[in-house]
């Protein structure tokens, strides 16, 4: 059995039905073996695939759906795969349930963004069978979902589909997949998370995929790229902070790996109950330090040394005026192919280590570091990864 591109339609072909598709990020399928549509990142309009050997549900052939919501049922509501139309021509075979077709030759005829694919879901789909609940306005594919009940102001929402228990849930706008939770607002990317549950106040916020257990925690407000992380319970306050990872309790702080407690800071690896400090590796409970290592209880330092309050404010000052943090993983080179935070693919995402992470420094920066009269070259290599 084989599948196979053809550069043109077989003569006498005749269009059978028009559909709906969704395919990995990287064109990879969920059956056919190893087969690919193409390259990621190539574009598959026009393009036209064809199966020999007799074609049977699930078994094989060329799968689609002719109601674009049914798509999530085989493919997760993820922001980062691709979406297409596509027309079925030559011979087809529906599904008892109705939820797919398969078919022997499909050509893609439009692809969609995430988007577009949920505002063409809006178009097709009317929603029916919503008890007891108020406030369900705009909002599509919501099927075969139990105890959607007694639920305030779940609007323009999309894909909350083989899902139970949404119940007693108010204020969900704009949101997807999200359960006993209050506040979710103009959040998108909330993909293959388990347990985002009880929690209020999580606005304005992207990327936040992959992770388990972000439970009764409040204010992670306008904060993007909090991906691959576990156990963010009881957490409160992860504010205006970027790419976080193994991390708790952020706020205002960019840059944080694997650390907790972090208040105001940047560059901080290891380390915990931070606050207003910039390049620590393996320091507790210190507040107002500048490139310092394994210290505790301190208050203002730079390259372990004693300084005074205003000398550190005038180095700390001038190195916050770089705008610069390193990056312990590879958030923001993804950010650039996929332009926004919600589109990143995130089994792409991978953590890099401490010299990676610092090797974007502007030049700039360390020539300024190297300047100052408290630097100490050993106490640097090891914050900056270099042997």
């Amino acid at each position: 059995m084989e599948t196979k591109e053809l550069k043109k339609l077989k003569k006498g072909s005749k269009k059978l039905s028009v559909g709906y598709k969704a395919i990995k990020y990287d064109l990879s399928t969920l059956g056919n073996g190893n087969f690919r549509y193409g390259k990621k990142g190539e574009n598959l309009i026009g393009k036209i695939f064809t199966v020999d050997s007799d074609i049977k549900e699930c078994s094989w052939g060329l799968h689609f759906s002719k109601n674009p919501l049914y798509v999530f049922n085989f493919y997760e509501m993820l922001t980062y795969n691709r979406y297409f139309k596509v027309e079925s021509y030559d011979e087809e075979v529906d599904s008892k349930d109705g939820y797919k077709t398969v078919t022997r030759t499909i050509k893609f005829v439009k692809e969609y963004t995430f988007d577009e694919f949920i505002e063409e879901i809006k178009k097709y789909n009317k929603t029916d069978g919503i008890n007891r609940s108020d406030g369900i306005n705009e909002s599509n594919g919501i099927n075969r979902s139990d105890g959607i009940n007694e639920s305030n102001g779940i609007n323009r929402s999309d894909g909350i589909n083989w899902s139970n228990g949404i119940n007693r849930s108010d204020g969900i706008n704009e949101s997807y997949g999200i359960n006993r939770s209050y506040g979710i607002n103009w959040s998108y990317g909330i993909n293959e998370s388990y347990g985002i549950n009880e929690s209020y106040g999580i606005n304005r916020s992207y990327g936040i995929n992959w992770s388990n257990g972000i439970n009764r925690s409040d204010g992670i407000n306008e904060s993007y790229g909090i991906n691959l992380s576990d156990g963010i319970n009881r957490s409160y306050g992860i504010n205006w902070s970027n790419g976080i990872n193994w991390s708790d309790g952020i706020n205002e702080s960019n840059g944080i790996n694997r650390s907790d407690g972090i208040n105001r800071s940047y560059g901080i690896n290891e380390s915990y109950g931070i606050n207003r400090s910039y390049g620590l590796l393996h320091c507790e409970a210190v507040s107002n330090c500048i490139f310092c290592n394994n210290i505790a209880t301190s208050k203002y330092k730079i390259f372990n040394k004693n300084v005074t309050k205003s000398r550190f404010e005038e180095v700390f000052q001038k190195i916050k005026e770089f705008g610069y943090f390193p990056k312990f993983h590879n958030f923001y080179d993804l950010k650039k192919e996929y332009l926004e935070w919600y589109l990143v693919a995130i089994p792409e995402l991978i953590r890099v280590d401490v010299k990676t992470a610092w090797s974007d420094m502007p030049k700039e920066m360390d020539t300024y570091i190297r300047s100052l009269p408290e630097f100490d070259e050993v106490i640097y290599n090891q914050i900056i990864g270099v042997k």
